[in-house]
């Protein structure tokens, strides 16, 4: 499915008139996607995104890191977006604000419906929702209040131009005094969702005794180690964008081909494969590669769900899997105790997922990528190889080099008159 067919269908009537107002804010401010994480006041926004503003694609994002990681990619690209959360995922955030939209310089548009106030009936919502205000301020991330439909349009678009003026992200706060009265009506305690959907639970297998040690032979002989097989992916890659993950595969992708192509970075472990779907989004006309560690993708297996949905044909994951937190300082991994990354994305959508261990199987699997259509994902199993060089440490030189070189070059914010 593409990701344009992935917009929230509901059985719900109208929205209500906040909503539409906050969907107004969101189209006024040129956004061209709102990613969310699924929120029963949000879905009046979404309903009022599909009634009013068909030109808006919406993304579900499985948890609110990756769907700013997913915005983050989309920016790389050129699209401005919005995300929009309640405040308990705020939590989720810190990391992608903090290592990722502040250093680079990546604007953003956080729509955040905030619980936890006087009313609140559910007391593990109000630890966080107290702290919203104070963890946003602390990260200097400026930040509007919606408290009333008179005035919540322009709330939005304040906090827009805050973004995406400046280059930092910026949040409008829905308070409860705007979004509860309608959804309360609607549903009674303003927490049902809006419509049915079905929940799928995890089976949870019971744990042997042999997996309290990795399994011999796990790596053994694997004839390539890290740095040799980033080698073969940057001789085939030619102008292709290649987001890399922090730590070494970052290090290595530096030493194999510097290029202004390459989008490193520095932080914001786990976000590598939702900038890369992002990114793959925005700019359907160019083949995106994500360079990944197994550790990094356990951290965001999500992920692989959303891409699985959304279906981008020129996105490629190339997953380096040595069965540890190399750049860590050699800790186990999952994958070391028998864990199938490639299994996990067919299991997730991803047809075209396979291991490989060779130089020749590699090689052979990353050929046959092209032909195949996307979205793709080659697991490959390496050893690991010390780094001997870095990317810059200049996050934002990074962010516009990259994005010069992929055709989306930022411009300058325009002046009015005085």
């Amino acid at each position: 499915m593409s990701a344009s067919g992935m917009r929230e269908r509901t059985t719900a009537a109208a929205p209500a008139a906040w909503g539409r107002a906050i969907a107004d804010g969101i189209h006024a401010a040129r956004c061209e996607w709102v990613v969310y994480v699924p929120d029963n006041p949000l879905s009046h926004v979404l309903q009022a995104l599909a009634d009013d503003h068909s030109d808006i694609r919406t993304l579900v994002a499985t948890r609110e890191e990756e769907a700013f990681g997913i915005a983050a990619g989309l920016y790389l690209g050129g699209c401005r977006s919005a995300v929009m959360l309640q405040s308990s995922g705020l939590g989720n955030s810190l990391n992608a604000f903090g290592s990722l939209l502040i250093p680079y310089q990546i604007p953003v548009l956080a729509v955040i419906s905030m619980r936890g106030g006087p009313g609140e009936w559910n007391q593990a919502q109000t630890p966080i929702g107290h702290a919203v205000p104070r963890m946003l301020d602390a990260l200097g991330i400026q930040h509007t209040r919606a408290e009333a439909l008179d005035g919540a349009r322009d709330a939005v678009q304040l906090a827009a131009a805050l973004a995406f003026d400046t280059r930092v992200p910026a949040a409008c706060l829905l308070l409860r005094s705007l979004t509860m009265g309608a959804t309360a009506n609607r549903r009674g305690d303003g927490d049902e969702p809006l419509s049915s959907a079905e929940t799928r639970e995890a089976e949870c297998a019971s744990a042997s005794d042999s997996r309290s040690a990795p399994p011999t032979n796990r790596f053994d002989p694997v004839p390539m180690n890290r740095l040799e097989a980033t080698r073969v992916v940057t001789a085939r890659a030619r102008t292709d964008a290649i987001v890399a993950a922090l730590g070494h595969p970052a290090y290595d992708l530096f030493l194999a081909d510097d290029r202004p192509e390459n989008f490193y970075t520095w932080g914001s472990m786990g976000l590598a494969s939702s900038i890369g779907l992002g990114l793959a989004l925005a700019r359907p006309d160019r083949r995106v590669i994500v360079l990944d560690g197994d550790g990094s993708l356990l951290m965001n297996l999500g992920s692989l769900a959303t891409i699985g949905a959304c279906c981008p044909a020129n996105l490629l994951l190339v997953v380096w899997d040595n069965g540890e937190y190399g750049t860590t300082g050699g800790q186990k991994a999952a994958t070391a105790f028998g864990a199938d990354l490639a299994a996990a994305g067919r299991a997730l959508g991803i047809r075209h997922a396979v291991s490989v261990r060779t130089r020749g199987e590699l090689e052979s699997a990353f050929d046959c990528s092209s032909d195949q259509g996307g979205p793709g994902m080659i697991v490959a199993r390496v050893r690991e190889s010390a780094p001997a060089a870095k990317p810059p440490f200049d996050c934002v030189y990074l962010k516009h080099r990259f994005m010069a070189a992929f055709g989306t070059r930022e411009t300058a914010t325009q002046g009015g008159p005085a």
